[in-house]
């Protein structure tokens, strides 16, 4: 029986595949993403339903780390995977943030997602 790897579960199908992302999830030199990912939910998004602020703060901690990870890992699938799926719920947690946490927000995901900056930007509008 001749086996044949449906596209994008091999290595060799691109950089931005299934193969990929599932290597990103569980190399442990990327360790530090699954930290970024649990600190966003359980420290950041748990906390704010009773302590805002607290929980932003968190969330802002988490970007710095992701901003830091990016520096070290531009290419990581992964990065983009987050950025893609958080971008809109990124700036709603800044609406309502103070103008210093909103500029650090803008100006980590500026770096780290800078295809989406429009969404971020709004966090601006009133």
């Amino acid at each position: 029986f001749p086996v044949t790897i449906k596209k994008g579960w091999n290595f060799s199908d691109g950089t931005r595949t299934r193969y990929w992302l599932l290597e990103n999830m569980i190399n442990n030199t990327l360790k530090d993403v699954r930290k970024i990912n649990y600190d966003f939910h359980r420290k950041g998004l748990d906390q704010m339903s009773e302590k805002l602020e607290d929980g932003r703060k968190a969330v802002l901690e988490s970007l710095i780390v992701l901003q830091k990870f990016y520096k070290q890992n531009p290419q990581a699938y992964i990065i983009r995977i987050f950025c893609d799926t958080k971008k809109i719920e990124i700036a709603d947690i800044f609406k309502s943030a103070s103008d210093e946490q909103k500029r650090q927000m803008l100006n980590i995901m500026s770096e780290v997602d800078p295809s989406n900056l429009g969404i971020y930007n709004r966090v601006f509008n009133k």
